[in-house]
């Protein structure tokens, strides 16, 4: 095993993003949905330091979130 094997990364999933007004994120309550700009069949990226290096599909397991990589990102 190589000394690389053991470094740990922070890696984030972004599933989407959308745009509202301050106005209609301070109406927000609890059981509010917010709409993505994503739809459930799209890849998600999944990024390191704001650098996407995988895209893949989301699964859910139980009460767990899981990604599924699909592909690696191109350099």
């Amino acid at each position: 095993m190589s000394a690389v094997d053991d470094i740990k990364l922070e890696l984030t999933a972004e599933v989407g993003s959308t745009a509202i007004t301050l106005g209609a994120f301070l109406r927000l309550g609890r059981g509010a949905v917010v709409a993505l700009d994503t739809r459930q069949t799209d890849a998600i990226a999944l990024t390191y330091r704001d650098r996407a290096i995988a895209l893949g599909d989301v699964l859910v397991e139980d009460d767990t979130i899981r990604v599924r990589v699909q592909r690696l990102a191109s350099a």
